[in-house]
């Protein structure tokens, strides 16, 4: 943990003699929450895998929202989400249950990928993503398949 004058932060360590980390959330005074994960992105640097990175971010913002009502902050949350350094990366798309996924999808022409919104604190967190999910597969050609769950 670290603490600065405007807030709080948590940043995992695999041991504690590491001296980096792929994943740091700081919190500050006034209510946001400003966080930055990289090891989705460093364990593959070709492909783009969506299913993980739509499950990492939905987490995320489901503890996110729940840590905030814990300080007595009531929804809607506002959001903006990103990735940086997608381009050139192939999307790995999900493939319907009982397929199998031969070729890896388009390539990525965008370096990022960013959206906002608003989660209701009802709303599964993605579903209020769903923006930014189907922006990434925007920024690389092709729609968001529709069998994907939201």
């Amino acid at each position: 943990m670290l603490r600065a004058e405007d807030g709080i932060a948590v940043c995992p360590l695999n041991t504690p003699d590491d001296l980096e980390t792929t994943s740091v959330a700081f919190a500050f005074e006034t209510g946001e929450v400003w966080s930055i994960d990289t090891s989705l992105l460093a364990a593959d640097t070709v492909r783009l895998f969506t299913g993980e990175i739509e499950r990492l971010f939905a987490s995320r913002l489901e503890a996110y929202a729940r840590f905030l009502a814990g300080l007595g902050l009531m929804p809607p949350y506002r959001w903006i989400a990103g990735l940086a350094g997608v381009k050139g990366r192939r999307l790995q798309i999900p493939q319907p249950q009982g397929q199998m996924q031969i070729a890896l999808g388009p390539e990525c022409l965008s370096e990022t990928v960013v959206e906002q919104g608003l989660y209701d604190g009802k709303q599964t967190p993605s579903s209020a993503l769903l923006p930014f999910f189907k922006a990434i597969f925007d920024k690389c050609g092709i729609p968001r398949p529709n069998y994907l769950s939201t």
